[in-house]
């Protein structure tokens, strides 16, 4: 079975982006060191212009006892698509963000 790898695809100073191939969908990552309204000005803009190349919907994980991941997900524009079951028995939610 093939190892799923993040690959960066936009590193900044305050953050970095990845895309993850998996199940034949987008995954998307990141890693943000710093935020303020210049650095979420600037993020949004990165993030919009990845959409607009990668052209398919991008998809994010967050398990329901992240809130605070959640609350950013919503916060860059990524919409609550399906609510799941993990295996341990805690629910998680998959969240998608299209153009």
């Amino acid at each position: 079975m093939a190892e799923h790898t993040k690959v960066p695809v936009v590193i900044r100073d305050n953050y970095v982006m990845y895309l993850e191939f998996y199940e034949n969908l987008i995954w998307f990552h990141t890693d943000v060191k710093k935020w303020n309204s210049k650095v979420k000005k600037q993020f949004l803009e990165d993030l919009n212009l990845l959409q607009y190349l990668v052209n398919v919907p991008l998809m994010a994980y967050v398990e329901n006892s992240n809130t605070k991941l959640a609350k950013f997900a919503q916060l860059i524009n990524f919409e609550k698509d399906t609510n799941i079951m993990l295996e341990n028995g805690e629910k998680a939610t998959i969240f998608i963000r299209s153009k």
